[in-house]
């Protein structure tokens, strides 16, 4: 049903207190975000410590079967892996660590049961590994020189840079909360005329459509709301509720953009779309059937929308006349 046959009106929308203040940014997290900087600039060093998960090594395997005989293509020399990154067969990395380099030892793996050659799946074999070199990485100081190699006067430059880094994502993320929850609240509080049946006919037909997916996947839905702990007259109450608050939401912004003259320019509309499918076209998934200039201008008008709930937040309200006796 096109919204223009739902009647509705708002409520309170000016002045509403703001939900969410950014967080405070830790010393804590200026020193998560100091070693990130670290972790990215170390480099990699010979370790004469046994041999641990993240090390770098190099090394050389044989493999040999429970006879003793050479197994086919189970060779190789001068391989190069990080440990923990499951390159070599399961169990083989743990029992490399704890050897140091210049080491000569033999291990027992099995090969997994679903392993791509049959002859070897299931079975186990014994590895003969030289490890010629460990490597560990290794952390440049946390001081004035990073600091300058960095780019900035010294330490204490880059903590507060850190600092102000992080404030300003937690001012944007506070910013985009209060976005949302202003928008909520005016929704929540409208005073809306659904026509009777409205609700449950489109929670019906979510629910249909779960249903759907679930056989075509091969799932039962009765099993799968079992399993859930949930039974279907739930999930259809759950699905009508999610309904309600998505109307709502789309037409307080419809209302809004109706008491304050909001409006989408057909030039915006084109560049947002021009923007979302350019980056759509650099992915994998291809075209977004669901993207249309209707789409992104109900989008563009929705920010416009929440931008015009915050700035009214932010502004202090006059306050009521006072009667005088």
């Amino acid at each position: 049903m096109p919204l223009e046959e739902i009647t509705a009106r708002l409520g309170r929308y000016k002045g509403l207190p703001l939900p969410a203040a950014p967080r405070p940014v830790t010393d804590a997290q200026v020193e998560q975000a100091l070693q990130t900087l670290r972790l990215r600039a170390a480099q990699w060093a010979p370790s004469p410590a046994p041999a641990a998960r993240g090390d770098r090594v190099i090394l050389d395997f044989a493999g040999f079967d429970d006879a003793g005989a050479p197994i086919p293509e189970s060779s190789m020399e001068q391989v190069e892996l990080v440990l923990g990154s499951g390159r070599l067969l399961r169990g083989a990395e743990q029992a490399i660590a704890g050897h140091c380099a210049g080491e000569r030892f033999s291990i027992s793996v099995t090969y997994p049961a679903d392993f791509r050659v049959a002859a070897l799946a299931g079975r186990q074999a014994c590895f003969a590994i030289t490890l010629h070199e460990v490597r560990r990485k290794v952390l440049p100081p946390a001081d004035d020189a990073f600091a300058s190699a960095a780019g900035y006067a010294d330490l204490a430059a880059l903590r507060a840079a850190l600092r102000a880094e992080r404030q300003a994502l937690h001012a944007r993320t506070a910013d985009q909360a209060n976005r949302q929850r202003l928008l909520q609240q005016v929704a929540g509080e409208m005073t809306v005329e659904f026509p009777a049946g409205l609700l449950d006919r489109q929670a019906g037909q979510k629910l249909q459509q779960l249903e759907r997916r679930l056989r075509a996947a091969g799932q039962d839905p009765a099993e799968y709301f079992r399993r859930e702990g949930r039974s279907r007259a739930w999930y259809l109450a759950d699905l009508r509720a999610a309904a309600e608050r998505e109307l709502r939401r789309r037409l307080a912004v419809r209302e809004l953009a109706r008491a304050e003259g909001l409006t989408v320019a057909p030039e915006e509309i084109e560049a947002e779309y021009a923007r979302l499918s350019a980056a759509r076209a650099g992915t994998d998934a291809g075209a977004d059937p669901a993207l249309t200039r209707d789409t992104v201008r109900e989008a563009l008008l929705t920010r416009k929308a929440q931008q015009l709930l915050l700035e009214y937040a932010a502004r202090p309200q006059p306050a009521p006349a006072v009667k005088e006796e």
